[in-house]
């Protein structure tokens, strides 16, 4: 047999695999796919590869994006071929958990067991159901992520779980509709977004997928599997991140409180703000962030932790924040104001849409409005300056 020799900053065997296997998948899917997002399929990978680990929380996953833009094809269905996978189309409140105990249909939970991934392909039919049931799958989703449901009928004691499970759902933006709802769940998940590219590539590209869909299933589905599987994932050497990577990351988290915090308005008339929410505290996203940057590390088989990892940490603090304010804040410099028709040409928002949501951002400390000059003009608040500054040295 061979013997690898190593020099101190060379990578380990194991890493050199992985990204052979990494390069495979990655090409395969640009051979098929037109700029195939493999950022977000790294972010579905790093959530599963957590559910394996007993010391950590699960990473809850929505992966955003419009129909027919290939999240499901590309972003779920190659995950299938992974241990303890379970696919799910539809749901009620008796899917989880049917309420009976001995009941021949005792709910997903107890078939699936102490430890599992539910895959959505479609989590956006969660919107179909009636406003009370919405409302209790919600309810039922936040005791799953902490790690035990009981379900009672009436006065009767019923059905109970307790383990880990991931959750990993793909949606279209039209949740972002009920953000009010999905609030109630937000702290749970994080999000990355399936971006829609030039629809005429992409449909150029999926006119060759005709007649090789099964081929192009099944290389996606193995390559995944093969990447996931060998070498071994070795859980006993977690990396963890340093102290400016540990910053960066509590910066960003303060960041995703303070951004996808929701304003409550008025019902009618003008929509006025009638209510400023209290900032969401750090502790989930503080975990999960960090959590997404040490599996990244660990799934490309890695003892350290690189800023490729760091930069999918951000990219999915950015994509957690509701669509038409991550482009704001991003588009305002962190050491200088913008007037409010700079910022309507580079985020394409218009004059109303800019108002309403600059207003909701002044309410929560974001941004301070100015209205002294000739036209309104906009700066970060010195918090915000200050998390921005420290989450994006540089930029």
């Amino acid at each position: 047999m061979a013997t690898i020799t190593l020099s101190p900053s060379a990578p380990f065997p194991s890493e050199v695999i992985s990204l052979d296997k990494w390069s495979s998948l990655s090409t395969f899917c640009s051979e098929w796919f037109y700029k195939p997002d493999m950022t977000a399929i790294k972010v579905i990978l790093i959530a599963i590869a957590a559910q394996f680990d007993p010391h950590s929380e699960p990473i809850w996953i929505f992966l955003n994006g419009p129909s027919g833009s290939g999240k499901t094809a590309i972003g779920i269905n190659p995950m299938m071929g992974l241990p303890n996978i379970t696919s799910v189309d539809s749901l009620t409140i008796h899917t989880f958990l049917s309420g009976y105990i001995g009941s021949a249909n005792a709910g997903l939970l107890k078939q699936i067991g102490p430890s599992g991934t539910i895959l959505f392909p479609d989590f956006t039919t969660f919107l179909s159901l009636r406003e009370e049931n919405r409302r209790e799958l919600a309810s039922q989703l936040r005791r799953i992520f902490d790690g035990k449901l009981d379900m009672k009928n009436g006065a009767k004691t019923g059905d109970s779980w307790e383990g880990k499970i991931t959750i990993i759902a793909a949606v279209t933006p039209i949740i972002e509709r009920y953000w009010g709802l999905l609030r109630e769940m937000g702290d749970r998940f994080l999000q990355v977004r399936w971006p829609r590219l030039h629809g005429p590539s992409v449909a150029a590209a999926s006119r060759r997928h005709q007649g090789r869909e099964k081929f192009i299933a099944n290389g996606l589905l193995t390559r995944t599997t093969d990447f996931f599987t060998s070498p071994r994932i070795n859980y006993n050497s977690i990396p963890d991140v340093n102290d400016i990577q540990g910053d960066q990351l509590a910066a960003l988290s303060e960041l995703v409180c303070y951004l996808r915090a929701q304003v409550s308005r008025e019902a009618t008339g003008n929509r006025e703000i009638r209510d400023i929410p209290q900032i969401e505290q750090t502790g989930r996203v503080g975990k999960g962030l960090p959590a997404i940057v040490r599996y990244s590390a660990l799934i490309m088989r890695r003892d350290h932790i690189i800023d490729d990892d760091m930069a999918i940490a951000k990219r999915v603090a950015i994509d957690c924040l509701p669509h038409t304010r991550s482009s704001i804040i991003t588009a305002i410099p962190p050491d200088d104001s913008i007037g409010a028709v700079d910022l309507m040409k580079l985020t394409n928002i218009n004059e109303s849409t800019l108002r309403w949501n600059m207003d909701e951002l002044e309410a929560l400390g974001v941004i301070i409005k100015d209205t002294g000059g000739v036209e309104t003009s906009y700066r970060m608040s010195a918090h915000i300056r200050e998390m921005w500054k420290i989450a994006f040295p540089g930029v």
